[in-house]
């Protein structure tokens, strides 16, 4: 079953999409491909290596420093696949391209783009990366989600979906003779997020306060995750998780490092 956080965190229930919106820990998706079962293969697509690996290093991830070299880690790190197509184009190119090996049919083999299993997990990261810039939260358009195959399992991080906006206009008249009132109208911005949550079976967010008073000077914050079934609104059916995010101090020259305490 696959997590967010390493052990001894809980699983995620069973799903085949999911969204996760929020200030969440740069290492959650690394940890997802790593929770998946030995002998499968998870597939990442993000839009900067650069971002993603800055990302990685300044957080620091403890667990990931101690244990992603070693044993059943080091087996499943390698049946994870990261592609880092540079603009919509680029990955809509890729989509179209991927390819899982198959023996028993005679076609030439793209080594760069011909995957040796067919991915059980498919991540898309931060794809709002190719519509929003730094300095800009105007209208942009949304990306189109990749199609998910029945036998994989889809997620979708994107730390600033809330941000991304698209025009949306007024259906156009049943008939073209039919009086048009409004034909001026400029299309107004809505969130994409209101859109791309109806696309998803779960709904995760993330959200940070500050932690608890201690005597100790360690810097901490609370991370709250709440997942929702997409349609269900009651109380009852929401899952409820908090952990806390303890930054601890490195040896003299070493950078410090984030772990989780669960309670």
């Amino acid at each position: 079953m696959l997590r967010l956080f390493p052990e001894p965190a809980p699983f995620l229930p069973p799903l085949k999409t999911l969204l996760i919106q929020g200030p969440y820990h740069p290492s959650a998706p690394i940890h997802l491909c790593l929770s998946t079962p030995l002998n499968s293969k998870a597939l990442v697509l993000s839009p900067s290596r650069q971002a993603l690996t800055q990302s990685l290093v300044e957080y620091n991830d403890n667990w990931i420093n101690d244990y992603s070299g070693i044993g059943n880690i080091t087996r499943i790190s390698s049946q994870v696949d990261i592609f880092y197509p540079s603009t919509p184009g680029h990955l809509v190119a890729l989509l179209s391209s991927l390819r899982a090996h198959d023996a028993s049919i005679n076609a030439p083999i793209n080594p760069k783009t011909t995957l040796d299993l067919a991915p059980s997990l498919i991540v898309l990261h931060e794809p709002s990366a190719y519509f929003l810039s730094e300095s800009d939260s105007s209208e942009s358009q949304c990306p189109d989600l990749p199609y998910s195959p029945a036998f994989a399992s889809f997620v979708l991080f994107d730390s600033q979906l809330h941000r991304l906006k698209f025009p949306v206009v007024r259906a156009p008249p049943r008939s073209a003779f039919e009086a048009d009132d409004d034909r001026g109208e400029a299309p107004r911005p809505e969130s994409a997020a209101l859109f791309a949550q109806k696309y998803f079976e779960w709904i995760g967010t993330f959200e940070t306060f500050p932690g608890p008073s201690s005597s100790t000077d360690t810097p901490s914050r609370t991370l709250r995750v709440r997942l929702q079934r997409n349609g269900e609104e009651a109380d009852d059916q929401n899952i409820l998780w908090e952990c806390q995010e303890i930054q601890e101090r490195g040896m003299p020259g070493q950078k410090a490092s984030k772990t989780f305490v669960w309670s």
